[in-house]
């Protein structure tokens, strides 16, 4: 939580600070606006998550916990137009709020199970189309979560079993960039983000190990992004 909370405050500083240097910019974008070159920004919003599980053995699934909640990270990417085409790579990191998503486990009435999201990155490819400073795209690459498991008693909330694993995907999405001045840009983002079924070796928290569990984790997530574009072509 602490994590997520200077993140927040990062990125709300962040964009502050763009939209006090967006109005002082005596240049504005009197000149044509070209996307290419190196950036670095940071993006905040919210996101909705699933993820489901199983027993390695089929018939047995443990229910369905829900992580929705506020997202926030950085990012850093590269840009080259040719013409109206703009092609780009880029790559970063976000902290997820996972809400309070215990469920009851149905085939153990006095326990519950919750999951949490943590710690995601990515790295992929940008397409983009140039209408002047107006920049439609679409987006997509590699992903990778960290996803654990708390199996708990449902009255005292003393911890039964843990795990947890670092799971691979991808994600797909689309957003539109609007330049503010020659410098800075603001953007709003969709992804969706799928992650590979991985399995889980809960133990106990004097270590002993329990059935291993099949996890799959799904996230949904609209952002806000405020970049700074470094001047230069490389």
């Amino acid at each position: 939580m602490r994590a997520f909370r200077r993140v927040a405050l990062g990125a709300a500083a962040g964009f502050a600070l763009a939209f006090v240097a967006t109005s002082a910019d005596a240049r504005g974008l009197a000149a044509p606006f070209s996307w290419t070159g190196f950036y670095l920004g940071g993006h905040a919003g919210y996101s909705w998550a699933d993820v489901s599980s199983e027993f390695a053995f089929p018939g047995d699934p443990y229910p369905t916990t829900k992580n929705n909640g506020l997202i926030g990270g950085a990012h850093v990417g590269y840009q080259r137009q040719l013409g109206q085409l703009v092609l780009g790579a880029e790559a970063g990191v976000t902290q997820i709020q996972n809400s309070d998503n215990g469920v009851p486990y149905p085939l153990a009435p006095v326990a519950s199970v919750e999951s949490r999201l943590e710690d995601l990155g990515y790295i992929g490819a940008k397409i983009g189309w140039s209408s002047g400073k107006w920049l439609p795209y679409i987006a997509g690459g590699y992903a990778v979560v960290d996803v654990s498991k708390r199996q708990f008693a449902s009255g005292t909330g003393a911890t039964q079993l843990t795990s947890s694993e670092r799971q691979d995907g991808w994600y797909l999405g689309a957003g539109v960039d609007w330049a503010l001045s020659s410098n800075w840009v603001f953007g709003v983002d969709y992804r969706h983000y799928d992650f590979q079924r991985t399995m889980h070796f809960p133990v106990s928290p004097g270590g002993v190990p329990d059935i291993p569990v099949n996890m799959q984790a799904t996230i949904d997530a609209v952002t806000l992004r405020l970049d700074y574009k470094f001047d230069g072509e490389w």
